[in-house]
This record gives structure tokens, sequence and C-alpha cells, in this order.
């Protein structure tokens, strides 16, 4: 540690970052895996998983130094594990301060688990890039020779998500061809998720109006009687 900060991050840089790779997650847990995969879709023998996380092992120190150049500048691909739960199950595993540096993430829709899922993701406030794949396997449980793909499962936890600059979506020929055909309008709903997101301000005044509906329903507009009710509350 005798290195000063700035000598000690460029360490850490050179240590973990493999600029033209991603990694691959497959099954969080005591039979999880990951491996090193080519960011234009080819395997490689890589180093050894563990060998570049294990610098994350030598000291608190270096751990907290490290850990949000590991999460910020790798992407996590989850798409290719057949778990119907592991983007829940990594985000959670990874725990709330290592989610804030997650900045790419590719999954498959999964039904499973799926509001709780895109919930975690949404506090992942750095996100940036977004790599969502749907495919018929992927989606067991939703019948979608009957529903419509704009009424997902969890969709509506999903549009939450705000200031993404990068967003890919993915579909697989095994979906059925009502679903398919939905790809466009789909893609275009999913737009939202790359607009800034929310500012301090604009957070405040929602907080204050869910305060104002939780006293006074659900009405929108309220007396001039209870607007002097709530400042004089808040002086």
């Amino acid at each position: 540690m005798r290195l000063p900060p700035e000598l000690r991050l460029k360490v850490y840089e050179y240590h973990l970052i493999l600029p033209t790779h991603k990694l691959c997650v497959c099954r969080v847990g005591k039979q999880g895996g990951a491996f090193w995969f080519k960011r234009d879709g080819t395997t490689v023998n890589g180093p050894s998983f563990n060998r570049v996380t294990s610098l994350l092992c030598v000291s608190q120190i270096v751990c907290e130094e490290a850990m949000p150049i590991y999460y910020r500048f790798h992407e996590f691909d989850l798409s290719h594990d057949w778990s119907p739960s592991t983007l829940y199950d990594f985000l959670a595993s990874i725990g709330p301060e290592r989610r804030k540096h997650v900045r790419e993430i590719s999954f498959k829709y999964q039904i499973k688990n799926a509001p709780a899922a895109f919930h975690l993701l949404a506090s992942a406030e750095n996100l940036t890039k977004l790599h969502i794949r749907l495919t018929g396997g992927s989606l067991t449980g939703q019948v979608w020779g009957k529903r419509s793909i704009l009424k997902a499962h969890g969709l509506k936890h999903l549009l939450k998500i705000r200031g993404l600059e990068t967003l890919e979506l993915e579909f697989d020929h095994s979906l059925p061809d009502s679903i398919l055909a939905e790809d466009r309008e789909f893609e275009s709903m999913l737009q939202v998720l790359k607009q800034p997101k929310a500012t301090k301000a604009e957070k405040q005044a929602v907080k204050k109006d869910k305060a104002v509906r939780t006293v006074f329903g659900k009405a929108n507009v309220i007396t001039r009687s209870e607007q002097k009710m709530l400042e004089s509350q808040q002086t």
C-alpha cells in the first residue's frame, strides 16, 4: 500500500479489465461459474476467473478500491444461463454497494422473479447498457400464443428504469409469430428507459404529490384550505 492511490488504481485496472471481453455468468451460488466471452460472440480461453477476482480478496482496503473498477468496466452477460432466476440471483448476491457500480448487463427476459429482478436492476444507478434476450424457452409459464408481449409479467417494473445510453433487444426465432410481430412496438415502448433520470427536485415533487394524495385521497386538485394546512405542517 506504499504506492500512491493513482498508481494503485492503474494496477487494479491492468489486472481486472479485459476491454475486448465480457463476463458470462452461469448459475449464481455454490454451483455457479463464470467465463470470458469475446464481445464479438466467440468464446476464448481467457485468464481464470478466480485468478482475476483474487485481487479483491487481498485486503479490505484493496477490495474497496478495486471493486468499483471490476463492476464498472465489465459487461455481465447472464443471457446464456438456463436458470429461470439468474438475473435476480446475480443482482441480489452482489448487494447494493456493488450494484451501483454495474454499467452493462445482458440477460434473458425470465418470468420467474421478474418484478423483483427489475426492481433490483433499477437500483443500479449507473446502468448505461442493457441487452435483453427474449426466447421461447426463457418465457416458460407465459402462454405467449394467447398473451401479448406488451403485457409481459414484470414489464411495468422494467419500464421504471431511466438513464440508459444503449438498449439492445434480441428476439429468438423460437418465439411465436404473434410475438415476433410486436417486436417494433415492444422496442418503441422500451425507449422510455433511455430518458434522463429524474432530478432531485423532480423526485421531491413526486414525493410531495404522493403525500398530498395520501392525506386527501386520490384527487389531483386540493382546496386552498387544504394547501394552507400542508404549508403549516411543513413550517
